[in-house]
């Protein structure tokens, strides 16, 4: 199996999974967040308070704090070994655009805080417009696809993938790119995000630097997956969390 994963067209063009991905040890993602309904994963998200959750904007579309649980703590849902929290509050970002993706971005804020152990912490943010360098490497997970037939995990994956520079990732190039956006990924495919990683971590440094949010298929050659510009939208994050 691969150490790397890729991007696909989320249930609806929207909810992303992982394939090429490693299976990881207990605690080693311990801000890794599985967000169901019914009970099963459709999204993922990241832990960056004990009370608060961010995900992409998309995943809380047609749902609201009674359909939505957090499932943290944990890197295989078939288990009992992660806490099960409900959702207090929904924000989403007041300029999010369903279609576009622009802006895709919430914060679920729990009813209840977190225990922080050995397997459950949240993320450090990164500065507010920080830049990467083109073809830093960094790490994306989720609980999403395995593969283009659609084939269901329980457990985490994650891979390492490069993030792609402005001269590539930008709106005359990939059309629907904004500068809220970053793209990354394996210019070869085969690994990345696939349906149901949509709202997950891209994380550079043990920072959160993206936010699955669309792409183009599990593994697409060529093409990256498109994740939301965390240090772009810092002071919309601080401002919920210090109120």
């Amino acid at each position: 199996m691969s150490s790397f994963f890729t991007i696909a067209p989320a249930l609806n063009s929207s909810m992303l999974r992982t394939i090429g991905g490693q299976l990881v040890r207990a605690g080693e993602y311990p801000y890794m967040v599985s967000l169901q309904v019914n009970p099963r994963n459709y999204c993922g998200g990241t832990l960056i308070s004990k009370t608060m959750v961010v995900t992409a904007a998309h995943c809380t579309d047609r749902q609201n704090t009674n359909t939505i649980k957090v499932v943290v703590g944990t890197v295989d849902l078939s288990s009992d070994d992660g806490q099960r929290l409900d959702i207090k509050r929904i924000i989403v970002h007041q300029e999010y655009v369903a279609p576009s993706k622009n802006y895709d971005i919430a914060l679920l804020q729990l009813t209840e805080a977190v225990e922080f152990n050995e397997n459950v912490r949240s993320i450090a943010l990164p500065d507010e417009h920080v830049f990467y360098l083109p073809n830093t490497i960094g790490t994306t997970c989720g609980f999403g696809f395995i593969n283009e037939y659609k084939q269901r995990t329980t457990r985490l994956r994650c891979v390492r993938v490069q993030l792609w520079g402005p001269e590539y990732c930008n709106g005359d190039n990939i059309p629907r790119v904004t500068e809220n956006m970053i793209c990354a990924g394996l210019p070869s495919g085969q690994q990345g995000s696939c349906p149901g990683d949509s709202g997950g971590p891209f994380v550079i440094d043990n920072k959160l630097v993206g936010i699955v949010s669309w792409g183009f298929g599990c593994g697409a050659v060529h093409r990256p997956t498109v994740y939301t510009n965390v240090p772009r939208l810092r002071k919309w994050i601080d401002h919920y969390l210090t109120t």
